[in-house]
């Protein structure tokens, strides 16, 4: 880092890692603290955020650099931040940079995704094949596919797989039928419960929705009528 910048900084007791958000206005940069302190100088923000982590720090639009850690949200070109404000992106940013940097700041998906995956640790000695699947967009546009999230051992010795191969991977990775396709999106989507035909092994599994976008398949006994 700059020497002028590390006084700077040392002066103000700024710690990078407490940085949420740089705004460049009214001829100043200001920087915003977490601790609520808003230190403002006359270095242009070019010149700050050359000299700050590239990877921690993200130039959103003219003037405004966030703080990738305290990112909450993107969508639809706004930023929102873990203290509520949101900021204008830039519009003009291809599909694809738009849809790897929704995928990797959206903290209510992801934490979601992983409190799901370790309330699930509950099924690892389950005696009845239990498998998790995720509705997620696909990287190239194309559309929601299902993901993998959980698979527990009773589930995975009906099959000719191992854990590696399935955990995380889309299920159109594998010969499945379009209706059992179609009827595991549809519950992870709207909810219901309905018998199918298990993918990936020879059984009727009872599909459910245990969360939104989520959709649970157990190898439950059917009640008869």
């Amino acid at each position: 880092m700059d020497t002028k910048l590390i006084k700077f900084f040392n002066k103000h007791h700024i710690e990078i890692p407490e940085i949420k958000y740089i705004k460049r206005e009214n001829g100043k940069t200001n920087i915003f603290l977490i601790d609520g302190r808003i230190i403002d100088t006359f270095t242009p923000l070019k010149a700050i955020l050359d000299e700050l982590p590239v990877q921690e720090f993200l130039n959103v639009n003219k003037g405004i650099a966030l703080s990738t850690s305290k990112i909450y949200s993107v969508k639809d070109d706004l930023y929102t931040m873990e203290d509520g404000m949101v900021f204008k992106g830039r519009a003009r940013l291809p599909r694809t940079v738009k849809y790897e940097q929704e995928k990797k700041y959206n903290k209510s998906k992801n934490r979601q995704a992983l409190s799901i995956d370790y309330q699930c640790s509950i099924f690892d000695h389950c005696p009845l094949p239990f498998l998790l699947i995720g509705m997620e967009y696909d990287g190239n546009g194309s559309g929601m596919n299902g993901v993998i999230h959980y698979i527990n051992d009773a589930f995975l010795e009906r099959t000719e797989y191992t854990q590696q191969e399935l955990l995380n991977q889309p299920l159109s990775s594998f010969s499945i039928p379009t209706k059992i396709m179609i009827a595991i999106a549809d519950t992870a989507l709207n909810g219901g419960q309905k018998w199918i035909q298990a993918p990936l092994i020879e059984e009727e599994v009872l599909c459910y929705q245990p969360r939104e976008d989520f959709c649970a398949l157990v190898a439950a006994k059917k009640r008869s009528e």
